[in-house]
This record gives structure tokens, C-alpha cells and sequence, in this order.
């Protein structure tokens, strides 16, 4: 879906550097940005929970109080209350959002955190009188939402009691589908903490407390990779590279790479000589197609390139809102490494913010 757009992003940015008669080069661009609630209007919240980059360039981020979005230069937001639900004795209202994926036809797909029964919600980019939906996936808590690019006939749930498959039935109309279980017993444990797909060739990777099931698209088979017992830490995020195929695993303790079917690494504070900090790596990110890779955790964002790491915490960067780092995602369009923590949003491109 992304790639489509490439080609119209490029004349877009042709036709408005000709309409001003400016060209934003590297050399004028900042490294870093930096946002926040107090200083950007249309920011809902400055604690970022996920991260989600749609098809047509707009930057989703889902919060303690709803999702917004980035497009065109622009903030904005959905009505809040689209994702209201009450929670405790006293029925406090809340909205926490945490996974955004996109589907069929560009409708926005959001779960939402200890929502009770309906924790998934998506909003209808196309007929207005139906503009939002609600799913009963079965679980309070949606730890992660992924379709597959290439067919986005699927949206692939997952929560702390399992995973399903929404399957859209009308190629016509997205608010028709099916919604099924996916067997607990494909899983390693029922309990899944996250999810995420190689857009390249349609591999699932679930990820638990003790390793990752994964499914291939193409052979519709199972298969499964357990930590050894020496990195056994639960795993909270995943991403891939696309083209190797390298799956990482953001763990309570270190990071685990593997290739399925074949090798695996380990990194930890020790092995790294203290650059991986100690504790959980909150959020994972690649640059898809080539060697760099991206590590949120509690104590600043690391990364990883070829085999240099180099760490960004607000001591060395005074634009990063914090070093709690929740959420990453990688633009590969325009080369923006979108950031969230959990008192803001920053972008980070070396090449110069586009």
C-alpha cells in the first residue's frame, strides 16, 4: 500500500518545491523535531502508547486519551469520545488506545486497553452514516493489530488471551466481515504480549513470555521459536527486516535477533558492554530493507546500526522529550524515525527531518 504512493509523494514534493521556488535540502532540515501537547494543538497527549504510519503518509498515534494524527503539516484527531469506555467502581472514563493498523479501503483499526468486551474499534474512511464499529475480540487487552499490505483482506488481532482474524467478506463495503479465533493451540502460551508481519512475504510473529509462534501466509503452517533458557525473558515488541527476514525481539531483559528455521543472537547489557541498558526494551524498529535497527527503552532510544551502537538520551539529546521511550516507527518513505515517550514526540532523521 505504501509503496503505491511513493511515486505520488515524489511528484507531490516536485510540484510544490517549483510552486514556492524553494527546495528543502539536507543541508536546511534539522536531525531532530520535537512535539508536544503544550506547544502543538491537535496532540491529544504527550504519553504515546503506539505508533502507526497509514498508506496514505498519515502518523497515528494512540495515547492515555485517544488517537491523533500528523498529515500534511497538520495535526488532528477523530472525536475522542469514538473511544471512550469506563473502567473501576467509580466508572472513570477512559480512552487508551494501544495498537493502530490499517485495513481494507483505509479503515483505521484501533485497540484499546483494558476496554472491557469490545476493545477493538474501527473507524470507516468511507461512508460516513456507519463511520465507527466496535469488536468483541474476546479480551480486555489489545496488545497489537497488523494486516498484510499486500492483501489487507485480513486484520490479525492480538491480546493477552489469544489472537483472531478479522476476514473482510464484501470487497465493496468494510463493515462486513468475519471475526474468528485463532486456536490457542498454535501458540506457545495463550498470552500474547505482541504481534508483528513481514510485509515482504506475509510471516505473523506472535510473540510470549518464552518465545514466538509464527505463521507463513503462503503454506498457512505454524511454527514456533523458543528463547533458550539463558535469554528467557518475556518478549514486548517485535520488528522485522524485511529483506533478511531477521526478526527482533524487544525483551524485559536484552534483545533476541533470529531468522526462522535458522540462527539467533542475543544482546544484553553485558555482551553489549553496557550500550544495551539494562531493563525492558519497550518498543523495536527497523529501517525495513537495510541494517538499522531501533531499541525504546526506559533509559533512552539505541541504536543499532550494522554493528555500531550509539544511545540518544536527553542528556545527549535536549530534543528528546524523555528517556521512556514507548513507542517507534520507521517512515520509509521519507527516511523519519517517528518517537514516542512519554512526554512527547520527537522525529529523528540523520539526513535532515523531511
Amino acid at each position: 500500500m505504501r509503496c503505491k504512493l511513493i511515486f505520488t509523494f515524489i511528484l507531490l514534493a516536485l510540484f510544490y518545491g517549483c510552486k514556492n521556488k524553494t527546495v528543502d535540502t539536507d543541508e536546511n532540515r534539522p536531525v531532530w523535531k520535537t512535539f508536544s501537547k503544550s506547544n502543538t494543538a491537535g496532540i491529544l497527549s504527550d504519553n504515546i502508547l503506539t505508533i502507526y504510519i497509514s498508506g496514505t503518509g498519515s502518523v497515528w498515534f494512540g495515547s492515555d486519551s485517544g488517537a491523533f494524527y500528523y498529515h500534511s503539516n497538520s495535526w488532528n484527531y477523530p472525536p475522542p469520545d469514538s473511544f471512550n469506555y469506563t473502567v473501576g467502581p467509580n466508572k472513570t472514563v477512559k480512552r487508551e488506545i494501544s495498537a493502530i493498523s490499517e485495513g481494507k479501503s483505509g479503515s483505521m483499526w484501533f485497540g484499546l486497553r483494558f476496554a472491557g468486551s469490545y476493545g477493538i474499534r474501527r473507524m470507516n474512511t468511507i461512508d460516513a452514516r456507519e463511520k465507527w464499529q466496535k469488536y468483541n475480540v474476546g479480551s480486555n487487552n489489545i496488545r497489537g493489530i497488523v494486516s498484510y499490505e499486500l492483501n489487507s483482506e485480513k486484520i490479525w488481532i492480538a491480546t493477552t488471551d489469544g489472537a483472531s482474524i478479522y476476514t473482510f467478506t464484501d470487497e465493496n463495503d468494510q463493515t462486513k466481515g468475519t471475526l474468528d479465533e485463532i486456536p490457542t493451540s498454535n501458540f506457545i502460551d495463550p498470552m500474547i504480549n505482541c504481534v508483528a508481519i513481514n510485509q515482504k512475504n506475509g510471516y505473523v510473529y506472535f510473540g510470549m513470555n518464552t518465545g514466538v509462534s509464527y505463521y507463513n501466509i503462503n503454506s498457512r503452517s505454524w511454527s514456533n521459536y523458543f528463547l533458550p533458557n539463558d535469554y528467557q525473558s518475556a518478549i514486548r515488541s517485535i520488528a522485522v527486516q524485511y529483506t533478511s527476514n531477521i526478526v527482533w525481539l524487544g525483551k524485559d531483559i536484552g534483545v533476541t535477533s533470529f531468522t526462522p528455521g535458522d540462527t539467533a543472537q542475543h544482546y544484553t547489557n553485558i555482551n553489549t558492554g553496557g550500550k544495551l541498558p539494562y531493563g525492558t526494551v519497550n518498543a523495536v524498529m527497523t529501517d525495513f530493507f537495510s541494517t538499522t535497527r531501533w531499541f525504546g527503552t526506559n533509559a533512552g532510544l539505541v541504536q543499532l546500526k550494522n554493528n555500531e551502537w550509539k544511545t540518544f538520551t536527553t542528556d545527549n539529546t535536549p530534543e528528546l522529550p524523555s528517556n521512556i521511550i514507548k513507542a517507534l516507527y520507521y517512515d520509509y518513505v521519507k527516511k523519519n524515525l517517528w518517537i514516542g515517550t512519554d512526554k512527547g514526540i520527537a522525529v529523528y532523521n540523520e539526513s535532515g527531518v523531511q
